[in-house]
């Protein structure tokens, strides 16, 4: 590796000064007989650019894009039965039934929200929806009448109460935060006879950001639906007792999120690489005679809503625990601006940032042996408001460039 890096040297030296070396064992030769000097070489390492949807796609969760474009994690569904209270069998006319509550406790591992985790629970949520599918098995239409679905702390077991009915969570004035389960434009659901997979979707941001703050705090909540429930048109028919309504509920979490100045976590995993694996004497060869540092020059064109500060850790060996209080790690830190945006958080414009690291000759070491343990911590930056969302067509371009600092000549 020494000698290829020696040619390397030669070769742009001789370009530099005039030169002309005609075998590896002539530059070598020179190099080492001139004079000590520093040469600095740019080598490029990647430009390209990166669509978040594309890249949201690989990641471990559900995602989803909205109309608008906007991305969405779209956690587990919760299913409730309704089953229509009738003696075997009944023939209706019409007539309207209240059911008890029915709840599904919803945990952390319902939700699914990955990487989005730490910002969701920090930040205040601007979009989500609540995306129902209804069946109904009877043959007599059904509406759903003052039906609203909640969320409401479970209590050893059962539901909190207050004065007999689910005790609601509230908002900051004290007002329980539901939402109506209706066709849009109406103030009942209506669901014909024998009719399957009858599809609809609720503004629901205000209720989906509370389910989460509730469960990532670790407290145990349910979502809970409540109403009446009208069987019939006026025309006689039949229902059985095994007639039912089904409900399925699946929280969509949009991308479009408030932040505070701090911004939010977003969590990755330690990972382990496989390092140079050099020759011990290789290694010290360019270590004493010469490596002075190694950089890295990023140009990042960031055509997303929030900026991102960017923490990395590397240990030479493999490390378990917290890579960053690790000893002997290697710390930095870069930057990135947050696109320009407009009133909703929508990036309008890129923004070109110009970051890197370097690393001095002690640092580049922990790169030669088998292993390079790299810990890596970002955190959402808010744009100017606060507020920010994020696209399936927003993208991030860089261009990273390696530079190197070498010293040669002096006898070496």
């Amino acid at each position: 590796m020494r000698r290829n890096l020696l040619l390397f040297i030669g070769l742009n030296a001789a370009g530099a000064t005039g030169c002309d070396f005609d075998t590896l064992a002539e530059a070598e030769d020179q190099l080492r007989r001139g004079p000590l000097r520093e040469y600095e070489f740019a080598l490029p390492v990647v430009q390209d650019t990166f669509v978040l949807g594309d890249v949201f796609d690989s990641l471990g969760v559900g995602i989803d894009t909205l109309p608008d474009g906007l991305l969405a994690v779209v956690p587990d569904t919760v299913s409730f039965a309704l089953f229509i209270p009738v003696v075997i069998p009944t023939i209706v006319v019409d007539t309207v039934v209240t059911i008890a509550p029915l709840w599904q406790t919803v945990d952390s591992a319902m939700l699914n929200l990955g990487d989005f985790t730490d910002a969701l629970a920090s930040g205040t949520l601007n979009t989500a929806l609540l995306a129902l599918n209804f069946s109904n098995t009877a043959d007599a239409p059904v509406e759903l009448v003052n039906f609203q679905i909640g969320v409401v702390p479970v209590v050893g077991g059962s539901l909190d109460s207050l004065a007999g009915q689910p005790a609601f969570v509230t908002d900051g004035g004290g007002t329980p935060i539901l939402i109506d389960l209706a066709d849009p434009g109406d103030t009942v659901f209506a669901l014909g006879r024998m009719q399957t997979g009858k599809v609809d979707s609720l503004p629901a941001a205000s209720l989906v950001d509370v389910l989460i703050d509730r469960v990532l705090a670790g407290d145990t909540v349910a979502l809970v639906v409540a109403g009446d429930i009208h069987v019939g048109d006026g025309t006689v028919v039949t229902v059985n007792a095994g007639d039912f309504l089904d409900l399925s509920v699946v929280p969509i979490v949009g991308i479009d999120l408030t932040l505070g100045v701090g911004g939010a976590a977003i969590s990755l995993p330690t990972l382990l690489e496989s390092g140079l694996d050099l020759d011990p004497e290789i290694a010290a060869d360019l270590t004493n005679n010469v490596l002075d540092s190694v950089g890295l020059v990023l140009v990042v064109d960031n055509g997303v809503a929030f900026g991102l500060q960017v923490e990395t850790a590397f240990v030479g060996d493999s490390v378990t625990g917290d890579v960053f209080t690790a000893p002997g790690a290697v710390l930095d830190t870069m930057l990135v601006s947050a696109a320009a945006v407009d009133a909703i958080g929508r990036a309008t414009a890129a923004t070109r940032d110009t970051t890197g690291l370097v690393l001095d000759n002690a640092n580049v070491t922990q790169t030669f042996g088998s292993f390079v343990t790299i810990g890596v911590r970002i955190r959402l930056l808010p744009p100017v408001g606060g507020r920010g969302r994020i696209h399936d067509s927003d993208n991030i371009r860089i261009a990273a460039t390696a530079r190197v600092w070498l010293h040669v000549g002096g006898g070496q």
